[in-house]
């Protein structure tokens, strides 16, 4: 019973019946089509006993099985695997209906699949998460059919499946692989040029042809008899601290995430180069309410504490208390550090309320303030304006856009590095601006 129950009539059958009532209703004034009627009824009756034979002969005629990584890269495409396995004697075809979590909003994930007797197939397709936190996958359900394609019989994976979905970590394993190998620029990142000599000693080498002159050692060249070296090395072990606004201002949207979420996604990422450097990553998350630290360290095991506590963070609909922070960072920061502060200030007077604050911790620290541009705003302020009412948008759009532009100029006035970038670039100019900063002797 419960195989019959699984079958379903298809389209095909229904319209061969119609076509065959539509006979009988003509053949009430020509008689022959009656017969043609009845033949078409009978055709169509074989037809579908001999379908669903072929479809209910074996008890589990095919297998479906969904394949989901335990962790989805939020703002990412990510894969998600299903396989098929024919185990009839004849050729299917199927039409496979994923149950999407409802953070989606998905309905139109199908596939139609054609396997041959016996075939196991398998397919990749992706999705793209903009929140963070649990996903809930249904079940997958497929429609199995002869080429008759009369009658469908219902098949569904055994289990459902949850999927957690972390800040970007596919982008934090891209761009550390390609920091392993110091070859930054091959994604973007700017080769920066050093000036002067911002390293620390490393060891001792033999002079070799191109080596600079002023690096000559001459007590050990003196002592070899041969020109020797100095070799330095970058220096390693800086704190670099992540410092996370969770007010009310980072829950503005931007293709699909918040402005949280392309913060969380950029400190990941900074915090992962920065220990492939030698660095030290930490990471501060503050609201109205005492800030929270995460000391930096470069221990094993570091990594997975920043991913976890990202994953956690939530924004608030309160304003953030600069204040706590301020007091926070100056009793459990002793050391100097970089403090890249992701945070969004719409207005001169919402960054007021903020400055002394950051501008007594310029004192202590490095700090880089983040500041995003509004895109949307910057494409009104551009476009072109053929009515007086676009004209008044058009006008306000580029006020905001030069208030921002204004708020940079003040911050930076206060000792307080900016960096001015759109939500889509931030992860890039960030990374940029931390080895930037490393080059210049800053940190």
């Amino acid at each position: 019973m419960r195989r019959l129950a699984a079958l379903h009539l298809t389209r095909r059958p229904v319209l061969a019946l119609t076509a065959a009532a539509g006979l009988f209703t003509v053949g009430y004034f020509w008689p022959p089509l009656v017969a043609l009627g009845w033949l078409v009824v009978g055709v169509t009756g074989g037809l579908l006993l001999l379908e669903t034979a072929v479809l209910l002969r074996p008890a589990e005629g095919m297998t479906v099985e969904r394949i989901v990584p335990r962790r989805f890269s939020n703002g990412d495409w990510n894969g998600v695997e299903i396989v098929l396995e024919n185990r009839t004697g004849a050729a299917l075809r199927v039409e496979v209906i994923e149950e999407l979590p409802v953070q989606f909003q998905a309905r139109h994930y199908h596939f139609n699949r054609t396997l041959a007797p016996g075939e196991r197939q398998q397919f990749t397709y992706t999705v793209r998460p903009t929140q963070r936190g649990r996903y809930l996958f249904g079940r997958v359900n497929a429609y199995v059919s002869t080429p008759l394609g009369l009658v469908e019989r219902r098949y569904r994976s055994a289990e459902a499946h949850e999927a957690s979905v972390y800040p970007a970590f596919l982008q934090l394993e891209r761009y550390q692989l390609v920091a392993a190998t110091s070859r930054l620029e091959l994604i973007g990142l700017k080769k920066m040029r050093r000036l002067g000599h911002t390293m620390e000693f490393e060891h001792v080498r033999d002079y070799a042809t191109g080596d600079d002159v002023r690096t000559i050692n001459w007590r050990a060249t003196a002592r070899r008899s041969q020109l020797m070296v100095n070799q330095y090395q970058d220096e390693r072990a800086q704190p670099i601290y992540c410092v996370l606004d969770l007010g009310r201002t980072m829950r503005m949207p931007f293709s699909g995430l918040t402005l949280l979420d392309h913060s969380l996604n950029a400190a990941l990422v900074l915090a992962g180069v920065a220990l492939k450097k030698g660095d030290l990553a930490g990471l501060v998350t503050y609201a109205h309410r005492v800030p929270t630290i995460l000391r930096a360290e470069r221990r094993s095991g570091q990594m997975g504490r920043i991913l976890e506590t990202l994953y956690a963070v939530e924004t608030d609909f309160a304003e953030s208390d600069s204040q706590r922070l301020y007091t926070a960072l100056r009793r459990e920061l002793p050391r100097r550090s970089l403090l890249v502060v992701f945070t969004n200030f719409e207005s001169v007077s919402g960054m007021r309320r903020h400055l002394p604050q950051l501008s007594r911790l310029a004192t202590h620290h490095v700090v880089l303030c983040i500041l995003f541009e509004n895109t949307e705003l910057r494409a009104l302020a551009d476009a072109e304006a053929p009515r007086l009412d676009a004209l008044y948008i058009q006008t306000l759009a580029r006020q905001f856009t030069t208030e921002k532009q204004e708020i940079a100029r003040i911050l930076r006035r206060h000792g307080v590095g900016t960096l001015f970038t759109t939500p889509g670039d931030l992860t890039l100019n960030v990374v940029n601006r931390y080895l930037e900063l490393k080059a210049q002797g800053v940190i």
